[in-house]
């Protein structure tokens, strides 16, 4: 039977044995996500037969198993120790995050049962070619230049940092205006993001991860955080800006790609989780791919 257990930082290295390995070109699938979002998230971890990982997350009282990553071949029996575990707690057999190249293995291991696909718009990740988003030519990204142009103006002396032990107490500060800005609008979802970016912070030397911030006036007013998730595709974890200094965010996207992974095909900047405002900010930017997922939901008789 599985044991699942909380993902903690000692577990990295076994974890990344399997990451790196049947890597997925999604958020979810590093290891940072899975530590960082572990308590918002209820992200937890086995090893089966030590040839499978198996993740399973717990949010808004519905739990849920990702595909088993892990060889091809003979994946069924890593679905039917998921099946039975799901049965022994009692709990409606549910999958998430599961991607589009991934659900072939579930219509064959689960042909002739009920089960319905549901796509996830929601959690769909943009991915972008890296050449076009440093370059920011042509009147589709015009708005960008003149938001760069701007926060030009605006803050002359701006400085482009490294997030290390001078910066990141600047860093930290940035975030709890955010935080409070958001805060009063009483969103769970702020909570849970504020708790990973901490998280983040308080883990960088053992974590693959890193980032730079935006200094003006001595103050940090946007920073970013990223890693590779692919040979060819970097990932870009988290990304926050003054909202009141226009151009602030537009300047941080361009300088982050630009100083860091220019030898990189690709970035994935994640999904809009149904947001609105976020989904036309991702949109802006003319995604060249989309990283679809999927639930498959099984109903109990």
């Amino acid at each position: 039977m599985l044991d699942f257990k909380p993902v903690k930082i000692e577990d990295k290295i076994l974890i990344n044995s399997f990451l790196h390995q049947y890597h997925h070109n999604s958020l979810e699938y590093l290891f940072t996500t899975l530590f960082a979002w572990q308590e918002g998230y209820g992200f937890e971890w086995d090893i089966f037969v030590d040839k499978w990982l198996i993740l399973k997350s717990t949010f808004e009282n519905r739990t849920a198993c990702f595909c088993p990553l892990g060889p091809n071949k003979n994946v069924g029996e890593a679905l039917q120790a998921i099946s039975e575990w799901f049965e022994a707690q009692g709990l409606p057999l549910t999958y998430t995050e599961v991607l589009e190249e991934d659900l072939v293995v579930f219509k064959n291991f689960y042909a002739g049962q009920k089960f319905e696909i549901v796509p996830r718009r929601d959690l769909a990740n943009y991915v972008y070619q890296i050449k076009n988003l440093i370059a920011l030519k042509g009147n589709i990204y015009k708005e960008k230049r003149n938001h760069i142009s701007h926060f030009c103006k605006i803050c002359p002396d701006w400085k482009f940092l490294p997030i290390d032990a001078d910066t990141l107490p600047l860093c930290k500060d940035e975030l709890k205006i955010w935080f409070e800005q958001k805060h009063r609008f009483n969103d769970s979802g702020i909570i849970i993001e504020k708790q990973a970016i901490d998280k983040i912070f308080n883990n960088l030397a053992d974590l693959d991860c890193f980032g730079f911030c935006l200094v003006c006036d001595d103050k940090v007013v946007a920073f970013t955080l990223g890693e590779a998730l692919t040979k060819d595709t970097a990932a870009i974890l988290l990304e926050k800006a003054n909202k009141d200094l226009r151009g602030a965010f537009a300047m941080i996207h361009k300088l982050y790609l630009e100083a860091s992974w220019q030898k990189f095909t690709f970035v994935n900047r994640g999904e809009d989780l149904g947001d609105p405002g976020l989904k036309k900010a991702k949109e802006s930017y003319q995604p060249s791919q989309m990283v679809m997922k999927y639930d498959i939901l099984f109903y109990m008789s």
